[in-house]
């Protein structure tokens, strides 16, 4: 059975943690990327990706990144076998990269596992995992490993159940542009949880889960996100920033195209998110104004004003190193 323990620091750095390197189940790029199953985490039988930076060039960023799909489609794929399909990527600061996957099987109770999801964010809890399940995920990770099951990632995703949802309303979301990438967009939150409450999304609407997304769009969701991350936290040390994306609707999905949120708020913005999570649930929210979302649109150009040069400086880069 799991049990909630205390969760002593704001996030936890997975990846430097030397009980955790012990719960590794596989590396790439060198070892700088890894898949590992922490000791405790916000979600039941969570997974973390990690990375650790090793330069600031964009030929670096960029091949992190992409190990950092291939890992996360790696873990999709043993997943997707015992039919799990939905899942919450969830990234709190912390000095590297360390992006917590949790699991939504098919269940009646998802609204409950949702809540003690946002239970767990909010009051600094955690479940501790079972050593025995956690043993058993690496166990089964390393058989389709060893059978080469993982030549066949990509045709096996594509088998994920259809999401019969709505698409985001084209017309309503020009409004809310705030920057074009290479294959994605960013932009502000009509009905924002956060004082600074931003998302990135992929141009092509075919890409509903995040399993349907292409290397390109997942690198370049990757290095916006972490970017922006940048900008705002040197802008406001004391910012609390969380990075989060829900595929299938046990997971919470609501919209029919995979993206992104990224949120920034004071220390007390975790409250606030929760709070505004239940009240969506139970009290739809009011969309901000027309004139509303054109100040705020502004606004963010001007505190995300480094992106254009970002995105141009990877432009060039990043059809080459997507294949």
């Amino acid at each position: 059975m799991s049990s909630i323990v205390p969760h002593s620091h704001t996030s936890p750095v997975y990846e430097l943690s030397q009980e955790i390197q012990d719960q590794l189940v596989a590396s790439y790029g060198n070892g700088t990327t890894k898949m590992i199953i922490p000791k405790s985490s916000f979600g039941y039988n969570a997974v973390v990706i990690s990375q650790e930076s090793s330069s600031d060039k964009i030929e670096s960023l960029i091949q992190g990144a992409r190990n950092v799909y291939d890992a996360t489609r790696e873990l999709l794929f043993v997943w997707q076998k015992d039919e799990v399909t939905d899942y919450l990527h969830y990234r709190e600061d912390s000095p590297n990269y360390a992006m917590q996957i949790t699991p939504f099987p098919r269940t009646s109770w998802a609204l409950l596992q949702q809540l003690s999801f946002l239970k767990n964010v909010t009051l600094g809890t955690e479940y501790s995992q079972n050593p025995i399940e956690a043993e058993s995920f690496r166990e089964k990770y390393n058989q389709l490993k060893d059978a080469g099951e993982f030549e066949n990632i990509e045709s096996f995703l594509k088998e994920a159940p259809s999401l019969d949802l709505p698409d985001f309303n084209l017309e309503q979301m020009k409004q809310q542009e705030v920057i074009k990438g290479v294959f994605t967009k960013v932009f502000i939150n009509y009905k924002p949880t956060a004082p600074v409450h931003l998302l990135i999304i992929p141009d092509r609407p075919d890409a509903k889960r995040f399993s349907d997304l292409t290397r390109g769009e997942f690198i370049e969701i990757h290095l916006l996100s972490e970017k922006i991350k940048e900008i705002y936290k040197e802008a406001n040390g004391s910012a609390t920033i969380s990075i989060f994306s829900k595929t299938g609707q046990q997971a919470g999905q609501t919209v029919g195209r995979n993206h992104f949120h990224i949120t920034v708020g004071e220390t007390q913005s975790k409250l606030r998110l929760a709070l505004s999570y239940l009240r969506k649930i139970f009290l739809p929210y009011a969309p901000l104004s027309a004139d509303a979302i054109s100040a705020q649109v502004i606004q963010r150009k001007v505190e995300l004003s480094k992106l254009p040069a970002f995105i141009e400086s990877y432009r060039a880069d990043l059809d080459k190193k997507t294949d």
